[in-house]
């Protein structure tokens, strides 16, 4: 199908919209193929995500440490580094190693997608990309990180929570002695 005839058949495609805090995330794109860029790129600004892309996998992972995106869609086979040893490489630094990942390839070989989540992606989409099923993975992907985020805010406040009872404690133990001592010489 021609790219132009493609992006109208898009076009008239009905949107996928999402009313939550995932509206406006960052995704970075890594992919080598312009035309599927330009696909996707478009769907996703359209359901008004921002979009960073990268051709290649080391562009790919500057852009990840530069710009910390919500998630990276990657494609397995880039020209310099395969999508495998980028996810790898995400995951071992601290800056990019939550960022949900989503798998993209064109080959439906199983042992990819086995690979691909040992790896420590979180989803797996074959090409081409339906509309529909890239919206919904990728907001169910932005909708688990933000309940981890969430999640991880609510276990450091509990945390402090917990010191301040630990020493509020410790406090009223230290009163509680005292007065017993004093109790104890004045009688």
């Amino acid at each position: 199908m021609h790219s132009g005839s493609l992006l109208s058949a898009l076009r008239l495609a009905p949107s996928m919209k999402h009313e939550n805090a995932c509206k406006n995330a960052c995704i970075l794109l890594i992919d080598d193929d312009p035309l599927i860029t330009a696909i996707l790129r478009y769907i996703l600004e359209h359901e008004q995500y921002r979009v960073l892309k990268a051709q290649s996998g080391r562009e790919g992972l500057q852009l990840a440490e530069e710009q910390q995106p919500d998630i990276i869609l990657l494609d397995i086979n880039l020209p310099d580094i395969n999508g495998f040893s980028v996810c790898n490489q995400l995951k071992k630094h601290e800056r990019t190693g939550g960022i949900p990942i989503i798998f993209l390839t064109a080959t439906g070989a199983v042992g990819n997608e086995y690979r691909g989540f040992e790896e420590g992606a979180v989803d797996f989409l074959r090409k081409p990309v339906n509309k529909a099923r890239l919206c919904t993975r990728v907001k169910n992907a932005l909708d688990m990180q933000s309940a981890r985020k969430k999640l991880e805010q609510q276990t450091r406040s509990l945390e402090h929570t917990n010191t301040l009872l630990k020493e509020a404690l410790a406090a009223q133990q230290r009163t509680s002695r005292n007065l017993l001592q004093r109790d104890y010489i004045l009688s």
